[in-house]
């Protein structure tokens, strides 16, 4: 049986109890045997693993689906963000498509978008909270699933954590506690201000961003069609903010993303950094929008007709 090769799949893994002991017995004594374990929650997944897997385990993030993806567009130098002419009108209306149901794999195994919003808040009604919920010692389990919608309306705009535990009734350090949390399942992302001085950028305000907005819209309960909506230009800047963050971990660049304000308040959505910075200004419609001068560095507008670059 040892000397056998084989393949064993286990898929969600996070509600197996004991899951990296048996894990580890299959790897001492059956070295043969190759191991794919998959979760919908890595926070519980790794949670459940322990340390019992030191050394023999590698963890691989898998990020929604990207227009790459979807339209098996051929790969190439994605850092140069180039234009697609021939593309450019079928990868505009797959981003709009993702803006509202976003790019989870199986939404593209749904026909129509009804199936797809009814499966948008099964996950997030049947699943992501549940196991946002099942963390033990939450005093106000509750209370999580309250900021999550506050950030969901907050989306492209800087966070308050004061503001938010006013709103919410508890503390400062609580609503840090749970955005932390909410990181760590991959709901949230934080993109913090570009400063020369990296130690005062966690004291300071920050923008969050969702993994997928699909999700973020079963959150606020909103699937209404993108010419309806108010919130389509923050759906927008949510989109190039995880195309980008989705580079930076794939492809192991050493980039970093930021966003830019002075103190006379002008102000770059994004900032991608790598040693020089390059400022992203993100509009539904760049007509007669212009970049703040006052940046230091080299900036770009880019509104529906050309973000695909971005999400690719």
């Amino acid at each position: 049986m040892q000397d056998q090769n084989g393949l064993i799949c286990f898929d969600e893994i996070q509600y197996l109890n004991n899951i990296g002991l048996l894990l580890k017995l299959f790897y001492d004594h059956f070295p043969g045997i190759k191991i794919i374990a998959t979760g919908s929650s890595s926070f519980l997944f790794l949670h459940n693993i322990g340390d019992s897997l030191a050394g023999r385990k590698k963890v691989f993030v898998l990020y929604p689906l990207s227009l790459e993806e979807i339209t098996d567009l051929p790969k190439n130098d994605f850092w140069q963000f180039n234009n697609h002419p021939v593309l450019a009108e079928r990868l505009g209306e797959t981003l709009k498509g993702i803006l509202l149901t976003g790019s989870y794999p199986e939404m593209y195994l749904l026909k129509s978008l009804q199936e797809r919003t009814d499966k948008l808040k099964e996950i997030v009604d049947s699943y992501l909270f549940k196991d946002l919920l099942m963390i033990e010692g939450m005093k106000k389990p509750r209370t999580i699933v309250e900021l999550t919608k506050l950030l969901a309306f907050q989306v492209g705009n800087l966070v308050n954590p004061n503001e938010i535990a006013t709103q919410l009734g508890i503390s400062r350090i609580t609503v840090l506690n749970y955005i932390d949390l909410l990181e760590r399942f991959y709901i949230v992302f934080r993109v913090y201000p570009y400063d020369k001085n990296l130690r005062n950028v966690i004291k300071k305000k920050f923008k969050v961003y969702f993994y997928d907005p699909g999700i973020r819209n079963a959150v606020v309960g909103n699937f209404s069609p993108l010419e309806q909506r108010g919130d389509k230009g923050a759906l927008l800047e949510n989109a190039v903010a995880l195309g980008l963050k989705r580079r930076i971990d794939y492809e192991k660049k050493p980039y970093e993303l930021f966003y830019w304000r002075n103190y006379d308040g002008k102000e770059v959505d994004l900032v991608l950094g790598n040693g020089t910075l390059t400022g992203i200004e993100v509009a539904w419609n760049k007509k007669n929008h212009k970049f703040t001068k006052s940046f230091p560095g080299t900036g770009m507008i880019i509104d529906n007709t050309d973000a695909y670059r971005f999400c690719l």
